[in-house]
This record gives structure tokens, C-alpha cells and sequence, in this order.
């Protein structure tokens, strides 16, 4: 359950950083026609390619950061094909990550130079990564050039780490993006914006005044899922842990899922997302082979704090019927943005055919909030819990001249009906506050009462 915790608010999303080094031995070279330097269009990256591997930079106006390197196999873990369009040459790993780069003739003259580690640098290419990058100072009404006026008066070259790190988490904490965490390669620094359901930060209030804060959460936490479960037959755990599930007591055409994370289901630690979707299939597959006899199915995402989309959107093609555009993504580029994807589903031939209840929270976030907008087209979800956190961007990830890791929003997503849910979380059909301090005294569950009632109409 301690992972819970760890999970919370975060998504493990990215784009070309997945990429990373390699030892392997025999070298394929890369194809000659991706031979050269290529700009992304948005996210601040340039990739050069040789036929040995490639380098991979994060660029802005003023500073450019090797990031990593690899060779053909490590490119090809993430690019599983690539197409051009004229002179853009695209690179596709899903169906909801495909990215667009223009050739140049060389690196940018800013990467002749390497920035140096100064906090006043590693300042200024944070604050400008940002300024290039984050979608949302508008729709979270945050005035930046007003944040770097009152900031950077704070920064001076002979403070320490700690003084430099805490001047630059009170910068971006106004921002409210779980999404944003600024930390270093050890952990010991790190921040990470927070908006909480009233239960957890209960729960992290009680924990404060505990020696083990993650232990202690973590333990409360399960408490609250036992409760929980009481109203469950016999449930069952799969997935590596993440997934817990059953019928309902009394109630035998009424299923339960808890699903605590979209990702991490191979007990290898496999983060390839073919390898998490073929372990969600087997699941679904043999599951609605045994289970022919259930008309709802009761899905509770409310400890969800993310993981990968393609996973999310996985286990809505076991829910819905027919194919469609559920989602469209676009990211800040320049004053504009890059070109929309279009997102879609694609229905098994043996999805599950009932109603469909979902309980959410403020935890809910992330790749679980694509779960959600994933099934809005089909009108045959309810909802009930609490809004949710409203954070639907891949974290774009980069690094500073420190060694600090930072990420941020840069991508924007519009549901079907082209709303924007940013900052606000996708609404809920039955509004309820989860896990009142009332509903644990007395080992109830409300929101699943409410659900499992519901079911029974």
C-alpha cells in the first residue's frame, strides 16, 4: 500500500525521454533516412541522430541540456513506427503519443556552449522551460513574468542548494499542477504541487505527527480500503497488486474492481505498455469468460493517481461497444500549439456489455482521468465520488545544469464535446464526499452503497 502513496498525483506519461542509455553489444544502425538533427515541434527537445544512436537535448532560448543518448534498440523500445509528412518527420509509439519533428541543419547555435551551474542559471532555464512549455498560467491564473519579478531578486550565487531550492518551490507552488515536481537525482529535495481529497489530507495530517509519515499513511490508507472490501465476497488481487476485485455481497450480478494505478502490472517491472495491455486482456478476457452472468460492474478508481494512458484507454476498449474519437491532445508550441491528435477506441469483440458505475475522488488524476474521458462518449458510465484532480498532460520531463529533475503540463486535452477539464477535474454524476470521518467510526462506505444501489435500479 506504501506505493499508493509514492503514486499519488503522479503519471509516469512521457515523451522522448524514455529513451536512455544501453550496453548492448551488437549495434544496429539507425536508418539513414533519420540520419541528422531534428527539432520537435513543442516540447523544447532536439534530437541528433548519427548511425550509431542518438543524442537527445532540452533546448530553450537560452540554455540547451544534453539530456540522454542510446543506440537503434533502446530508439526502438519507444518509436514503434515512423512516417513523413513532406519534410516533418513523425514519430509514433501509440495511438495517443505520436510526435512531429522538422529537420534543421545543425544544432542551435545555444547548444555550442554548455550552461553553467550557477543557481541563477539553473534559475533562469527553469523559469524559461516553463515560459516556452506550460500550457496552463491562464486557465490556473498565474501572471509568470510577475513570478520571476518577485523571484528572482531572491537568487544569488553564493546560496546553497537548500536556500535555492526552497526560493524555487515557493515559485511554482501557486501553479496547483500535480503535474509539477522539481526534485533531485537522490529525492532528498523534492516538491511536488498537492490538492488532496478531504480524507487524505486527514490521513497526511494524523501521519505528520508519526515518525514513519509514508508508513503510517500507508497503513490508513489500507484501513480505509478494508472497510471497503467488508462489502465485497472473497475479493481477489491480480495484476501485481493493483487490481482488487469480486462480487458484491448479496448481490451476485453486481462486480467490484479497485483499480489502484494504471501501470505497473508486470510483476517484472516491465514498463513496456504492449507488455501492461497484454496483462490487462488476459485478465479481462478470462474474467468475462467466468463472469458472463453480471449486468454492472462497479469500478472504483478513487486511490488512481495515474500511470499510462494507452493502459487506461485499454481497459475502456473492454467497456464499450463501438469505436470513436474520445479525446483530442494538442501541445504549447510557440504561441500555438502543435497539430491535434485524435484519440480513439477500439472495442473488443467480447467487451462487457452492462452498466457501468465509476467512484472517483480528488485522487483520481492523471492517465485515470483518460480512463474517464474514454468512456464520456457512451453515455453508460455514472459517476460518483467527488471531481476529480484535473491534471491530464503528460508531464514533460527535463533537467536543470544542478542535476535536478523537473516536470511540467505542456499538453492540452479536449474531451469529445471539446471541452477542456484542466484545473477542474471531470465532473461527477452523484456528488459525494468519500470517507467522511463519520462513515469511518462507524466501517462504512457510502459512495459504494450509493453505487451498489444504484445497480440494483
Amino acid at each position: 500500500m506504501l506505493k499508493i502513496i509514492t503514486k499519488i498525483m503522479t503519471t509516469l506519461s512521457g515523451s522522448l525521454l524514455l529513451l536512455g542509455c544501453t550496453n548492448e553489444i551488437q549495434k544496429v544502425p539507425m536508418p539513414n533516412e533519420l540520419i541528422g538533427v531534428w527539432q520537435q515541434q513543442g516540447y523544447g527537445k532536439v534530437v541528433q541522430i548519427n548511425s550509431d544512436g542518438f543524442t537527445l537535448y532540452d533546448i530553450t532560448k537560452m540554455s540547451c541540456i544534453k539530456d540522454i543518448t542510446g543506440d537503434k534498440n533502446k530508439w526502438d523500445e519507444f518509436v514503434v513506427s515512423t512516417y513523413f509528412e513532406g519534410d516533418v518527420l513523425h514519430l509514433v509509439h501509440s495511438d495517443s503519443k505520436k510526435y512531429q519533428f522538422d529537420k534543421i541543419a545543425k544544432l542551435p547555435p545555444i547548444c555550442d556552449k554548455e550552461v553553467p551551474n550557477t543557481p541563477s542559471n539553473n534559475f533562469e532555464v527553469l523559469w524559461n522551460t516553463f515560459d516556452e512549455n506550460y500550457a496552463f498560467f491562464d486557465t490556473r491564473n498565474i501572471d509568470w513574468k510577475m513570478q520571476y519579478n518577485q523571484y528572482k531578486p531572491m537568487i544569488y550565487d553564493s546560496m546553497s542548494i537548500e536556500e535555492w531550492f526552497k526560493v524555487v518551490s515557493n515559485m511554482i507552488e501557486p501553479l496547483q499542477d500535480v503535474h509539477v515536481v522539481l526534485s533531485n537525482d537522490s529525492n532528498t529535495l523534492t516538491y511536488q504541487n498537492r490538492v488532496l481529497s478531504p480524507f487524505l489530507e486527514d490521513i497526511l495530517q494524523y501521519c505528520q505527527t508519526k515518525i514513519d509519515v509514508n508508513s503510517c499513511a500507508g497503513s490508513e490508507l489500507n484501513n480505509l480500503l478494508n472497510i471497503t472490501y467488508n462489502y465485497i465476497e472473497n475479493p481477489k488481487r491480480t495484476l501485481n497488486d493493483n487490481l482488487t476485485y469480486g462480487i458484491v455481497k448479496n448481490n451476485p450480478s453486481i462486480a467490484y474492481f479497485n483499480l489502484i494505478a494504471m501501470s505497473g502490472y508486470d510483476k517484472g517491472n516491465s514498463e513496456k505498455y504492449n507488455d501492461q495491455i497484454a496483462l490487462i486482456d488476459k485478465f479481462m478476457d478470462n474474467w468475462l469468460k467466468s463472469n458472463s452472468h453480471i449486468d454492472t460492474l462497479i469500478f472504483d478508481v478513487r486511490f488512481n493517481g495515474g500511470g499510462y494512458d494507452e493502459n487506461s484507454i485499454e481497459w475502456a476498449n473492454w467497456l464499450v461497444n463501438e469505436s470513436k474519437i474520445i479525446m483530442a491532445k494538442e501541445a504549447k508550441w510557440g504561441n500555438g500549439f502543435t497539430k491535434s491528435t485524435q484519440i480513439h477506441t477500439q472495442p473488443k469483440a467480447n467487451a462487457f456489455q452492462g452498466k457501468i458505475i465509476v467512484l472517483t475522488s480528488k485522487m483520481s488524476a492523471s492517465a485515470t482521468e483518460i480512463f474517464l474521458l474514454a468512456l464520456k462518449p457512451y453515455d453508460k458510465a455514472t459517476l460518483i465520488g467527488e471531481q476529480t484532480q484535473g491534471v491530464f498532460s503528460d508531464a514533460l520531463l527535463k533537467k536543470l545544469p544542478n542535476g535536478f529533475n523537473f516536470s511540467l503540463s505542456n499538453e492540452v486535452y479536449r474531451d469529445s464535446s471539446n471541452i477542456i477539464y484542466e484545473a477542474q477535474g471531470v465532473p461527477v454524476d452523484v456528488e459525494m464526499q468519500n470517507y467522511t470521518k463519520e462513515e469511518i467510526i462507524k466501517q462504512q462506505d457510502l459512495v459504494l452503497e450509493r453505487a451498489i444501489a444504484i445497480a440494483k435500479h
